[in-house]
This record gives structure tokens, sequence and C-alpha cells, in this order.
């Protein structure tokens, strides 16, 4: 499992700018954006990021099915 989430991430490297805004994004002043990938056969998790200069910042790895990130995990981050 561990190995499927570093390669999704791992991708984030060549194109970023191609995934979308996240759900969540509009909540924040961050332009957030997510990668969905699967575990198995279909999308399960998703990557919650956003693009500053040349560098991608990782804010969550989640599973579809729990809650959307709030400011005050955003925060917990920086």
């Amino acid at each position: 499992m561990l190995g499927r989430i570093e390669s999704a991430i791992g991708g984030l490297a060549m194109d970023p700018d191609k995934h979308p805004a996240a759900s969540e994004s509009n909540q924040f002043t961050l332009d957030l954006q997510e990668l969905r990938f699967g575990l198995r056969n279909s999308k399960t998790h998703r990557v919650v990021f956003a693009i500053r200069g040349n560098t991608v910042r990782i804010y969550a790895v989640r599973h579809l099915a729990q809650d959307f990130l709030t400011q005050e995990d955003i925060e917990t981050i920086e």
C-alpha cells in the first residue's frame, strides 16, 4: 500500500498542474488541488496538495470516505 501512495505522490513531480481543484479548495486562500488514486482497481484515496513555485506541498493523503480538510488541519501543517 505504501508503495502505491509513494508512486502517486512521485508522479506529481511531472505535471502537478493537470490535477483538478480539491473539493474543499474554495474554503481556503490556498489553491488546493487533488490527485485521486486507487490502491486496487478503483479510486480509493486522494492526495491534497498545493503548488508553491517549483514545490509541491502535500497537505494530506485521505481515503475518499474521510471528511474534507478544514482550516484547522491546514494550520497544524503550516
